[in-house]
């Protein structure tokens, strides 16, 4: 088992520290403001909202901050299927940034220092290996 139960436990008690630190700081911070005030601004660029919509949608992924309001207001400023394909370009953005970002720490495997098995023995089998390395 490649994981414990502690280390399973403590991820879980980190996760639940994060999302209750984001609960509590965005009730006392203006997230929601903050986030609604820049759609706005973007929306009255005219043609380069278009444009620069996508990217603050991605940006909105890439920092976990709520993009629902986003998704609605891009059906409200650019009609249901331009808004419909704005979206879908910013989430083609923030997961094309974001999985290289992951597979890079993703470790690899060094042949010389952590070498792969080249046989499985079965769990049956172990007696006649045994016996085969003690007779010569």
């Amino acid at each position: 088992m490649p994981h414990s139960r502690s280390a399973v436990n403590a991820r879980f008690a980190i996760f639940a520290a994060v999302i209750a630190l984001v609960v509590v700081l965005s009730r006392f911070l203006p997230v929601m403001d903050f986030v609604v005030g820049v759609q706005q601004q973007v929306a009255g660029w005219g043609a380069w909202s278009a444009v620069c919509y996508p990217l603050l949608f991605a940006l909105c992924n890439l920092l976990l901050l709520p993009g629902g309001i986003l998704c609605v207001g891009s059906g409200f400023f650019f009609g249901l299927w331009w808004g419909f394909f704005i979206v879908l370009i910013g989430n083609i953005i923030a997961a094309a940034i974001t999985l290289p970002i992951r597979t890079r720490k993703k470790p690899h495997h060094n042949p010389k220092k952590n070498p792969l098995p080249t046989q499985r023995i079965p769990p049956g089998n172990r007696s006649r290996l045994h016996s085969a390395n003690n007779s010569g």
